[in-house]
């Protein structure tokens, strides 16, 4: 005859029942039962019940959002999010203004997380003795010693809290007052009684190579819009962190203008604000949502900015996104190019322009090839990008097969099915090898890009923003658009090329222009060698 399962909650209950214990301390113990039911299942009762630590209005709405099943949003919140079957608490961007207490809040999330080993689905038996693992990564390593310090002084009872001018240190329930075992500040390791750890670490410049491996149930980024290659790191280094038991990839940062991702965190917010492939962004949150930094402080630090430069006091304030100076495109100007679901076939009577910009070495900027539709530009004035190809190295013979290839699947006919109409195929002949790749490419009917560049960059800048109408505020310079449907060209998202606009500057010797360049040409030559017979306005501009 089977024996009953010891572990199994009716033999433990069972055995509790029966016990010799007082009533009281049986009271007692079902009262912490009911705790630790009521912690796991809502985070918020267990950051100012279990840990004392009391929560401000930013951190209570990003706290809830972020640990509510995507499944139950409906129900929860009467929102539809796009759940695309990934993540149970998916992907999650907290793009907010400066001193919000962000770190305070993953501080939080991650204690959470450790405590109840949040995605590991095993038998009671096994869940205090397996490993898991959470992960705090930043670019910056104040803000992983930052979370480091605050999960320990929390869980030691030490995490100082300044509320309407009172100071206390959080009262640490007695259930939790044993949970952290030992830590290592050299490895940036906190480990925890039920063999649980996490790690809070610094990604350097190595694309986040230093947790490749690891498996973990939670990743927060902090400050990621600092990353000089956000969009590597989640696609190769971070996302492949999560396989095993990941339930929860967070990126929390104030908007950083100058930072090589400021064009890419600006597009996954957008996607996030419109709940879109996994995402969901928290915005318009700053200092004021944060009742533990004092009112008089809060005000003269934004009186302090507000008078010394209105952009910055935005972004810190507000986590808003600007535009640098030295920036040529504008970054709302670039997100507003993607209004095209994907790439488009040829239509018959259309009309086609290929443009090439040539890269023939193994290393270095790639050749890339895109195809934009001018079929409408003569009545309506707009033009959409709707194929591009590109190659890294390889012969010459393979780029112009990548490159015929596009051209012909351009090229249309007429019912008789012989009468051809080919794209209009432009280079910039005055490149390294430009001249022999024209003769080579002679069956194309190459035309040479003859546009000076610096004309070429501002009537593309010019088409990027045409008809845009905004206000801006005399207070604080806050941009309100008037207009929503402004620009004359679109396009299918391309990462390589809204990376490329948003870090485009004039002095663009050390960047990587390829893509920028090959726009640049298209958007251009349209606009200058075959301008609207209603509308001469480009022509002013030059």
């Amino acid at each position: 005859m089977s024996q009953p399962n010891q572990y199994s909650f009716q033999t433990i209950a069972k055995n509790f029942l029966i016990s010799t214990m007082d009533v009281e301390a049986k009271k007692r113990i079902v009262e912490m039962i009911e705790c630790e039911r009521r912690w796991r299942n809502n985070v918020l009762a267990f950051s100012e019940e279990a840990l004392g630590v009391s929560l401000n209005d930013y951190q209570r709405k990003w706290l809830k959002r972020t640990t509510t099943p995507r499944s139950k949003w409906l129900e929860v919140f009467n929102e539809v999010i796009d759940d695309i079957g990934g993540f149970i608490f998916g992907s999650n961007i907290s793009s907010i203004g400066n001193q919000s207490g962000k770190t305070v809040g993953i501080a939080i999330k991650h204690i959470w997380f450790n405590r109840y080993k949040i995605g590991m689905e095993l038998d009671e038996r096994l869940i205090n003795s397996a490993h898991y693992a959470t992960l705090n990564i930043s670019p910056r390593s104040r803000q992983t010693k930052a979370c480091y310090a605050h999960v320990k002084d929390i869980l030691n009872g030490q995490f100082l809290i300044d509320e309407e001018g009172k100071k206390r240190l959080n009262a640490l329930h007695p259930l939790m007052k044993e949970f952290l075992v030992g830590d290592n500040i050299n490895l940036g390791e906190l480990r925890f009684a039920n063999k649980s750890i996490m790690y809070s670490v610094p990604t350097g410049q190595d694309q986040a190579s230093s947790i490749a491996g690891a498996q973990f149930g939670y990743i927060s980024y902090d400050e990621c819009s600092q990353s000089l290659h956000l969009k590597d790191e989640l696609g190769a280094k971070i996302l492949s962190r999560l396989i095993k038991y990941g339930v929860c990839l967070d990126l929390i940062a104030t908007p950083e203008v100058d930072s090589n991702s400021h064009q890419y965190y600006l597009h996954i917010v957008r996607l996030g604000l419109r709940k879109l492939q996994g995402w969901w962004s928290l915005t318009g949150m700053g200092m004021d949502d944060n009742r533990f930094i004092p009112k008089a402080q809060r005000d003269r630090a934004k009186a302090s900015l507000l008078a010394t430069d209105k952009k910055r006091y935005r972004q810190v304030v507000k986590g808003e996104f600007i535009t640098s100076g030295k920036r040529f495109f504008d970054s709302n100007e670039i997100e507003n190019l993607w209004k095209i679901n994907g790439k488009k076939n040829v239509a018959k009577g259309g009309k086609y322009l290929l443009v090439a910009d040539w890269g023939m070495a193994d290393t270095g900027d790639k050749s890339v090839f895109l195809m934009f539709d001018y079929t409408s530009f003569p009545i309506d004035g707009k033009i959409r990008l709707v194929n591009h190809e590109e190659i890294q190295g390889g012969s010459p013979q393979m780029q112009f097969s990548l490159l015929r290839t596009l051209y012909e699947q351009y090229t249309w006919y007429d019912d008789d099915g012989t009468t051809g109409h080919p794209p209009i195929f432009v280079m910039d002949a005055e490149a390294l090898g430009g001249v022999v790749i024209k003769k080579l490419l002679v069956n194309l009917k190459p035309r040479r890009f003859d546009i000076d560049k610096d004309i070429a960059l501002i009537l593309t800048k010019s088409a990027l923003s045409k008809n845009r109408d905004y206000i801006e505020s005399e207070v604080d310079g806050a941009i309100i658009e008037k207009n929503l449907d402004y620009g004359i060209v679109s396009s299918y998202y391309i990462e390589d090329l809204n990376e490329q606009l948003g870090m485009y500057h004039i002095e663009d010797k050390k960047l990587t222009t390829d893509y920028t360049m090959a726009f640049m040409m298209g958007v251009s030559y349209i606009v200058k060698k075959m301008p609207k017979k209603q509308d001469k306005k480009y022509e002013k501009v030059i």
